[in-house]
Formats: C-alpha cells, sequence, structure tokens
C-alpha cells in the first residue's frame, strides 16, 4: 500500500483505540486528545469536536485540549463558538 493508504489505516486504527482507551479511563488526560486528533487528521473535524471537548471539560487546566478545540473550530470556520 501507499504511504497515504498506510497512514490512513493507522489512524482508523488510532481512533478505535483510543475512543476505547477513553471508554475504559475516562480520566485519562490524553485519551481523549489523541481520540480528537486522529479524527481531525482523517479528516473528520465536526466528529473530532466531541472528545476534544470531553477532554477539555475533564480536564481544564490541560491546554493542548483547548487548542484543540480551537484549532477544529477555526478549520470548520467556527471561530465564534
Amino acid at each position: 500500500p501507499s504511504a497515504a493508504a498506510a497512514a490512513d489505516g493507522w489512524l482508523r486504527e488510532s481512533v478505535a483505540a483510543t475512543r476505547r482507551a477513553a471508554e475504559l479511563k475516562p480520566d485519562h488526560p490524553y485519551a481523549h486528545l489523541f481520540w480528537g486528533g486522529a479524527l481531525r487528521d482523517l479528516g473528520r473535524p465536526s466528529e473530532a469536536l466531541e472528545p476534544l471537548r470531553a477532554g477539555a471539560a475533564a480536564h481544564p487546566g490541560e491546554v493542548d485540549y483547548q487548542v484543540g478545540v480551537a484549532e477544529v473550530l477555526l478549520e470548520l470556520n467556527r471561530p465564534v463558538e
């Protein structure tokens, strides 16, 4: 397979694994971040908002979540939310 196809497959596996990690351990500091990031990298920014916002709510001091939400909202042309 091409490099792009391999990366796509890896990201899809990452979405499944990090979603499961977030379900099993919702207080894990990075499970939601990696889940949302993988969705965003797959070109699914609307879907990325849910895990990123859940992580931001659970870890308000973790700036990576705030940045992730902001980047996705900008990508969706929704900068005011």
